[in-house]
């Protein structure tokens, strides 16, 4: 009979602990935009792979690291510049584009000599980090097509500098 009392005992003071975790307070939400400021950002490729025998015009690895920092300027929350995901060989633009209760996601083409670069970003945001997979392909008028997957974490570091 004692040992069924501790069982129970335990069992309770479990069933407690289940309750107290399911009343955690929610996340914030995402806010509406990307807010104003300098961005740090960190990739990886995570995948690369040659589509035929050309030497690439993007020299990359599977593990390769890189960082970069773009200003997002008050009003392009909803749209930042395409530098921010790592678009920036030749004159780079939207195709499409969402970003918004969290999440983002859009085409941006790059437009260079060589011919068009395409990145189609799909991720998530908070008012102060974001993460995205960036998938590139190379649609060149020669030999050196790519494709890859570059994988991005975004940091809001404050506020951009002074122009």
């Amino acid at each position: 009979m004692h040992r069924h009392l501790i069982i129970a005992a335990v069992v309770f003071a479990l069933a407690g602990c289940a309750e107290e975790a399911a009343e955690a307070p929610p996340a914030p939400a995402a806010p509406a935009s990307l807010p104003a400021g300098l961005w740090k950002t960190s990739g990886e490729v995570s995948q690369y792979k040659t589509m035929d025998a050309g030497t690439s015009i993007i020299a990359a690895k599977v593990g390769d690291r890189s960082t970069s920092e773009a200003c997002v300027a008050a009003g392009e929350g909803k749209k930042p510049k395409p530098a921010l995901f790592g678009a920036t060989r030749g004159e780079c633009g939207y195709s499409n584009f969402y970003l918004g209760n969290g999440t983002m996601s859009g085409t941006i083409e790059c437009k260079s000599p060589q011919g068009p670069i395409m990145h189609m970003v799909n991720g998530s945001y908070t008012a102060e980090t974001f993460e995205a997979s960036v998938d590139t392909a190379s649609y060149l008028t020669s030999d050196g097509d790519v494709t890859l997957t570059t994988k991005l974490n975004g940091t809001r570091a404050g506020d951009c500098p002074a122009s």
